[in-house]
């Protein structure tokens, strides 16, 4: 926490610039963020303070902060102790997030998006978030800089209450290049009831309306993701000049969550939405 106060005396002299402080907690079985913290939380996972990671996410959230897994798929054991996270007893009520994209981690086995929608298909609501993990401003090596990839949050103010409480409801895009001007936004309707990402839609109809809205986009391809999977055939390009595109979706295979996300046109993700969850009961 020693930073903590060097961002404190550094805020007021960058405006349109928030600092939030954040930890990082490395254990033998994975490394988690917290962010937005208030004051010290104790990290040392299986002492007397800290019994089992339950009392960790306890304490994280008595602090006002909020908890993320980092790469969660990254290999773990001797090739890299405790990167990858093999955490049994993982009590997710107290996790807001997940790492899905971390560095130039965007797909392949490593990538944390698998394990993330893993999570998913199981029931839970977290959120997708991105990290460059950088440990040098320089980036030497064509290692990513600061801020490659972006976490995009869809707040209502410059805050770190606003900005937590905005991956919290989960409607965040993930920009993989951390352009700084590219934009996805996604609402689903069935007719009556709209959502957007990290909301809940009940479909009274059949057919579900997908409406996914870009920009600082140049010939990509918007793909429908339902319960992790590509949807086939639902799939649209986007450009500059045609910024939006609308796709639909039958209400049974939408039935979880259901997500859109942007590639180029070899395949590669650009952005990444989160989920809006569908509700079919």
């Amino acid at each position: 926490m020693a930073h903590f106060g060097a961002l404190r005396e550094l805020q007021p002299w960058f405006d349109p610039l928030l600092l939030i402080p954040g930890t990082e907690i490395t254990t033998f079985h994975g490394h988690a963020n917290i962010f937005g913290e208030s004051r010290f939380v104790d990290f040392r996972v299986g002492t007397s303070a800290v019994p089992n990671l339950a009392a960790l996410e306890r304490k994280v959230a008595e602090a006002g902060a909020i908890l993320s897994i980092n790469h969660p798929n990254s290999p773990s054991g001797e090739i890299c102790m405790g990167c990858g996270w093999t955490w049994r007893d993982t009590g997710y009520a107290g996790v807001t997030a997940v790492e899905a994209v971390n560095g130039n981690l965007a797909e392949g086995p490593y990538a944390g998006v698998g394990f993330w929608y893993a999570r998913l298909n199981e029931g839970l609501r977290l959120t997708g978030i991105a990290g460059s993990d950088s440990h040098d401003p320089d980036a030497p090596n064509g290692k990513p800089p600061v801020g490659r990839p972006t976490t995009v949050v869809h707040a209502a103010a410059l805050s770190i209450p606003a900005i937590l409480d905005g991956i919290r409801a989960g409607n965040v895009f993930i920009d993989v290049q951390g352009t700084r001007d590219r934009m996805l936004e996604v609402e689903v309707s069935d007719g009556t009831n709209q959502a957007v990402m990290g909301g809940t839609l009940r479909p009274a109809d059949r057919q579900i309306r997908v409406e996914v809205k870009t920009a600082g986009l140049n010939d990509a391809l918007v793909r429908l993701i339902a319960n992790g999977k590509p949807v086939d055939g639902a799939e649209a390009s986007v450009s500059a000049a045609n910024p939006r595109a609308t796709l639909s979706l039958d209400r049974r295979a939408a039935c979880g969550w259901i997500s859109a996300n942007v590639v180029d046109r070899a395949g590669h993700p650009l952005l990444m939405g989160n989920p809006i969850y569908i509700v079919c009961r």
